[in-house]
C-alpha cells in the first residue's frame, strides 16, 4: 500500500530521475544512463570534495603509520617536554662519557669533588695553573708541586676519581662509575724551556700541554700579547724552531697538544708540524666572538684534515648563555664537520640542558650528540696514541737545547755553564 500523498510521491519520482542510478536496459541490450540534471558547477564541486576527502584519508593513514615507526630520539626533537629530553640525554650519557675540556676549582676542593662525582660529566681536563710571572724563575718547581697536590687529591678520593693516562682508561673509569681526570699543564712557560721537564711531566701522568697561557714563551706566541715576543729567531712570530721540537716530542710521547690561548700564527705552525691531531680544550669561534682563546676560520678550515677538535667554551665573550654556546657549536660544526667538535664549557650543571636543547634540532640526532659529548675526544686520544706507537722504534728522545739568544738575557736563575 502506498502511504505517500500525491505531492510526496511526485517529489520522490523527481529525485529518482535526477540521481545517477543503475543503467536501464533497452531491448537491444544497450544501456541507458540516467542524466544528472544538476548544474555543471555543482557536479564539479561535488567531485572536488570527494577527491579532497580521499587525499585527506591517505595522509591520515600515512601519519598514523609514521608515528608508529619513527625513532624515539626523533620524537624527542618535536617534543616540548623538557623532562622527556633530559631523560633521553641521561640514557645517552650512561653509554657515552661526557668529557669536559676545561675544569677549574671553586677553591673548596671538598665541594668540588662532590660536584664532579654527582654531575653527568664523566671526564674532566684538570689543568695545572702557574702564574706567568714565575717564568724564568721557579715555574718548574711550582708546576711539580701542583701536580703532586692534584695526585694526592685524586688518591684520597679514589672511590670517586681516577687519574687516567689513556683512552681505554677513560672508558673503563666511566664504566666503573668514577670521574676520569686528564691531568694537564696550562702554559709552556711551566717547562723551563726544557725537553727533560716535558718528559718528566709525562711520566708523572700529565697527558696534555696547553702550548701557551697568557704570556709568550721563548718558543711560542700567545694570543694575549702578540706584540711582544722573546724569540728573535722568528720575525713573523708564531712557533720558533725549539717550539717545533717540543711539538714533535709531544707526538713521540703521545701527549695531547692543546692550542687554546695561542696566536693564529702559532696555530698554523703547529698544524703544519704535528703528525697527531690537536685540540682546543676551551675555545669558541673567533668569527662570533673575538676572544683570545677562540679559533679563526682560517684554522677551522684546516682542523678536519688534522683530525683535531674544538671543545667549545665562550668565556670572554659578551654573552655566555646556553644559547650562545649552542650558536658557537653549530657554527664550528658547519666549518669543520660534526667529528671535530667537543665540549669545554666548564659548567657541569648546564650540560644536560644544553644537550636537551640540541636534541630538539633534527640535525642533532643520537649519533651526533654522542660524538659531541665524548666520542670525538676519545677518537683524538686514540689517534695520538697510534702516532706515538708508530714512532716508538723510529724516533729517539729529542736532546735539543733552546738557543741562548732565545732567552734574551733571562738566564739569571740558571746555573752557568750547564
Amino acid at each position: 500500500m502506498n502511504h505517500c500523498n500525491s505531492k510526496k510521491c511526485v517529489m520522490l519520482e523527481l529525485t529518482e530521475l535526477t540521481t545517477e542510478t543503475a543503467p536501464a536496459k533497452l531491448i537491444n541490450g544497450n544501456a541507458v544512463h540516467a542524466i544528472d540534471s544538476r548544474p555543471i558547477q555543482q557536479r564539479q564541486n561535488h567531485k572536488a570534495r570527494k577527491r579532497m576527502a580521499t587525499i585527506g584519508s591517505v595522509f591520515l593513514v600515512v601519519a598514523l603509520l609514521t608515528g608508529l615507526i619513527v625513532p624515539f630520539a626523533l620524537q624527542l626533537r618535536s617534543s616540548s617536554l623538557l623532562e622527556a629530553r633530559l631523560a633521553f640525554i641521561r640514557r645517552v650519557l650512561l653509554e657515552t662519557p661526557l668529557v669536559d675540556g676545561h675544569w677549574s676549582s671553586s677553591g673548596n676542593i671538598s665541594d668540588d669533588i662532590s660536584t664532579l662525582h654527582n654531575s653527568l660529566v664523566a671526564a674532566h681536563f684538570w689543568p695545572v695553573l702557574v702564574p706567568c710571572g714565575a717564568q724564568f724563575l721557579d715555574a718548574v718547581q711550582l708546576t711539580l708541586e701542583k701536580v703532586d697536590e692534584i695526585q694526592r687529591i685524586i688518591h684520597s678520593n679514589s672511590d670517586r676519581l681516577e687519574l687516567i693516562d689513556s683512552a681505554d682508561a677513560l672508558e673503563q673509569a666511566h664504566l666503573a662509575g668514577r670521574v676520569a681526570i686528564l691531568l694537564g699543564v696550562e702554559g709552556g712557560h711551566t717547562l723551563g724551556d726544557s725537553l727533560g721537564v716535558l718528559r718528566s711531566l709525562y711520566l708523572l701522568g700529565t697527558r696534555y700541554l696547553t702550548i701557551t697561557h697568557t704570556c709568550n714563551t721563548a718558543w711560542a706566541e700567545t694570543a694575549e700579547t702578540p706584540d711582544v715576543l722573546i724569540d728573535d729567531e722568528i720575525p713573523n712570530r708564531g712557533l720558533a724552531n725549539f717550539g717545533k721540537v717540543i711539538i714533535k716530542e709531544m707526538n713521540r710521547l703521545g701527549m695531547i697538544v692543546d692550542l687554546s690561548h695561542v696566536s693564529e700564527k702559532t696555530m698554523h705552525d703547529v698544524l703544519t708540524v704535528s703528525r697527531a691531531p690537536v685540540i682546543f680544550s676551551h675555545s669558541g669561534a673567533q668569527a662570533l666572538c673575538n676572544g683570545t682563546t677562540n679559533v679563526p676560520d682560517s684554522v677551522l678550515a684546516r682542523l678536519a684534515m688534522n683530525g683535531g677538535i674544538v671543545m667549545v667554551n665562550v668565556r670572554g665573550c659578551p654573552e655566555t648563555t646556553l644559547e650562545q654556546v649552542i650558536t658557537h657549536i653549530n657554527y664550528i660544526r658547519t666549518k669543520t664537520g660534526v667529528s671535530h667538535i667537543g665540549l669545554g664549557w666548564d659548567s657541569d650543571k648546564e650540560y644536560p640542558f644544553l644537550l636537551a636543547e640540541l636534541a630538539r634540532d633534527r640535525h642533532w640526532g643520537t649519533a651526533a650528540i654522542r660524538k659531541l659529548v665524548g666520542e670525538n675526544l676519545i677518537r683524538v686520544f686514540r689517534e695520538i696514541e697510534s702516532v706515538r706507537n708508530s714512532l716508538q722504534n723510529v724516533a729517539e728522545p729529542a736532546e735539543d737545547i733552546i738557543p741562548a739568544i732565545a732567552l734574551d738575557g733571562k738566564t739569571y736563575c740558571r746555573y752557568p755553564g750547564v
